[in-house]
């Protein structure tokens, strides 16, 4: 008999399995990965049962949002899973729509996602699942170079100092503190992040999240995300770190008019050649009248890659 009930962590053994038959993934690592993501913020989920099996699931993380300086709420689908034995039969909408009526008495206006091709699929193609392709993160690789600029303090562990300056920014984009990056990328279960740390005396001044990887069979780095009330400044110490450290090549995502790709081709060669193994779409399914139409514009949006979680 088939019931549909909302997911809690007392499920997170069935849960974690579910996921990691989806994904090709180790069902352990899923399950550490919904702890993480419960620290993250709420999430809220629903799962279809075949009797005492999970066939079906869908969850969202509630986030925070600023539009024009205003915070509004948000779900951001995290994941959706359906057994290979049960895929066809409409399961998506089954699980998802308990979600967002969830979502919406806690007064999120909006449901988002960020889609690769697969996903968009299913976005345009599933009856009344009602998400809308906003537009695509874009690729950028730039080529390093050195300015007159202190380097970076480059670490392999996130900096212990609970001092950092805000980071204002005037686009819409999700809140980040020092709290979350910390949560986002040093609490990762299993992936290992690297960081960029401006730090003056005490307090710290900006943080560049990256990653190691290949470009044209060469080291390089993608960037993921930047904190700074001086972006534009720390990316010029993070690019003279980068060239001080022999690496030349730097691929990131972002959004079309945002300020970080401003800078990036204010400062740098940019290639036109992208590395994009996998395009990701921003999509939005509105959930209130008071979803301005502004969040329908990508244009409007400052987001980077590690946005993608």
């Amino acid at each position: 008999m088939m019931d549909l009930r909302p997911l809690t962590l007392a499920d997170i053994t069935q849960w974690g399995h579910l996921i990691g038959i989806c994904f090709d993934q180790l069902s352990i690592n899923m399950e550490a990965l919904i702890h993480w993501l419960t620290y993250l913020g709420h999430l809220e989920a629903y799962g279809l049962w075949d009797n005492d099996t999970l066939i079906a699931q869908y969850a969202c993380l509630l986030r925070t949002i600023y539009c024009d300086d205003t915070p509004i709420s948000a779900g951001m689908s995290i994941n959706m899973a359906v057994h290979p034995d049960y895929r066809g039969m409409g399961l998506i909408k089954q699980v998802s729509q308990p979600v967002y009526d969830s979502l919406k008495d806690k007064h999120a206006i909006l449901g988002m996602g960020f889609s690769n091709a697969q996903g968009v699929k299913v976005d345009k193609y599933s009856q009344g699942y009602g998400y809308q392709v906003v537009g695509q993160m874009q690729p950028i690789v730039i080529v390093s170079k050195s300015f007159k600029r202190s380097l970076l303090i480059l670490s392999n562990d996130f900096p212990q100092s609970q001092s950092l300056m805000s980071n204002h920014q005037r686009k819409t984009h999700f809140h980040k503190d020092l709290t979350y990056f910390k949560q986002r990328y040093a609490n990762h279960p299993f992936r290992q992040y690297h960081y960029g740390i401006w730090q003056e005396n005490d307090q710290i001044i900006g943080i560049v999240v990256y990653k190691k990887v290949r470009l044209w069979g060469v080291p390089s780095v993608a960037l993921l995300d930047v904190y700074s009330n001086h972006i534009e400044e720390l990316l010029m110490r993070w690019s003279t770190t980068l060239r001080q450290n022999n690496i030349f090549f730097c691929h990131t995502l972002v959004t079309p008019q945002s300020a970080i790709k401003s800078i990036l081709q204010k400062h740098w060669r940019v290639l036109h050649a992208p590395y994009s193994r996998t395009p990701y779409y921003l999509t939005i399914k509105p959930l209130s009248d008071q979803m301005k139409p502004s969040l329908l514009d990508f244009c409007e949006w400052e987001l980077i890659g590690g946005d993608v979680l």
